[in-house]
């Protein structure tokens, strides 16, 4: 494990920006939950059958209580950011020169909803504000904030978005995606542990894959990562 944590400067986290993450990525992923059509009842339509007659007449206090109907896992497992981290490190060869972190971010993995009882990770979602990263190396992290660079202004935004998990094995899964940096979107893939307390994965990112270079004193492979507790 390369990341050790380090006493960076104050978190800059803006929590006004979760939401904005948060939307974007259940947008993405609406598909998983079918196409969202509205419920006769929220058509206003008046011959829609009672509550009752849909739960086939059985009062709630008359049957199993909403406690034992609820599913063994929620639908969503979200990230708690403040007991979470997303790093990454720039190195030279097998020299970990300088490391950094991003302070706001969201990250998703939603279950199959069919097998509420079964802990079964259909889809993951990840949201990242740019310009909450912060490094060990003031003069670096404002050199990778800059236009020149990663320039958060025009992409405040980077985004990962799964398109296939692969159960391989227990609590291992194999995790492919399109991850968007810097306004370039490329397939990425990664082995990670999810279970429903965590998640933990390790990739490595080519900056020249997303149209960034001009860092020659680190390698091109950006090493990454992830853990996630769950909330």
């Amino acid at each position: 494990m390369w990341y050790t944590p380090y006493r960076f400067p104050p978190s800059i986290m803006d929590k006004r920006l979760l939401p904005v993450l948060a939307t974007a990525l259940v947008l993405t992923s609406c598909s998983l939950f079918g196409s969202g059509e509205e419920t006769s009842m929220e058509n206003g339509d008046k011959n829609a059958a009672p509550v009752e007659e849909l739960n086939g007449g059985m009062n709630m206090e008359e049957g199993s209580t909403k406690e034992d109907a609820k599913p063994a896992y929620p639908i969503v497992l979200r990230g708690d950011v403040g007991s979470s981290h997303i790093a990454i490190a720039g190195k030279k060869g097998s020299v970990v020169l300088n490391q950094g972190k991003f302070n706001t971010f969201d990250f998703q993995v939603f279950l199959n909803p069919e097998k509420p009882d079964a802990f079964e990770v259909t889809q993951m979602g990840v949201g990242v504000l740019v310009s909450s990263l912060v490094t060990d190396n003031a003069g670096l992290t404002d050199n990778l904030l800059s236009a020149n660079f990663l320039d958060p202004v025009s992409y405040p935004m980077a985004t990962f978005v799964s398109t296939n998990i692969e159960n391989t094995e227990g609590s291992r899964y194999h995790v492919t995606g399109e991850a968007t940096v810097h306004g370039v979107t490329n397939e990425v893939s990664f082995d990670a542990t999810i279970t429903r307390e965590s998640l933990e994965a390790n990739l490595l990112l080519n900056i020249g894959d997303f149209g960034l270079s001009g860092m020659n004193d680190y390698d091109a492979d950006v090493p990454m990562q992830i853990s996630v507790k769950f909330q």
